[in-house]
């Protein structure tokens, strides 16, 4: 229902934040080969080294999947910061949990006031709860709410 073409200032803050920049692919937490902002590199691509123009290109890309992803579940109308906060979410964990997550249900009932708890929950990579993905959920549920 809502229909944003793009993510605004503050969703993007909270992702180039929280996934970093890096020129060379590194493990996440997650122990997925990574680069950029925070791009999984898929088997198909073999990057070494980027440049900031580069990053900015891909994230671009990417952004795009998690643009369409929160546009084609979610069934209610949301202010742009809701929207933006959910991008963030999505480009950090994926279409697939989000479109399955008790998280999209809440929202699609208007249930607004329990998505900061939804969001909190996913807090987890690789089995442990993680410091800097509860912060960034901490900054999503506050962007959500705002």
């Amino acid at each position: 229902m809502s229909t944003f073409n793009n993510i605004n200032f503050s969703g993007l803050k909270i992702i180039k934040q929280f996934e970093g920049f890096s020129t060379t692919p590194y493990l996440c937490p997650a122990n997925k080969l990574t680069i950029g902002f925070g791009h999984v590199i898929l088997p198909k691509e073999k990057f070494k080294q980027i440049t900031m123009q580069q990053a900015e290109q891909i994230l671009a890309q990417d952004l795009a999947f998690a643009i369409k992803a929160v546009n084609d579940v979610i069934g209610i109308t949301l202010n742009h910061n809701q929207f933006s906060a959910l991008v963030s979410f999505v480009y950090n964990l994926g279409r697939a949990a989000f479109a399955t997550s008790a998280l999209l249900r809440a929202i699609n009932k208007e249930d607004h006031l329990n998505v900061p708890a939804e969001l909190i929950r996913w807090k987890m990579a690789g089995g442990k709860p993680l410091k800097g993905l509860l912060l960034r959920r901490m900054a999503e549920a506050t962007l959500y709410l705002s």
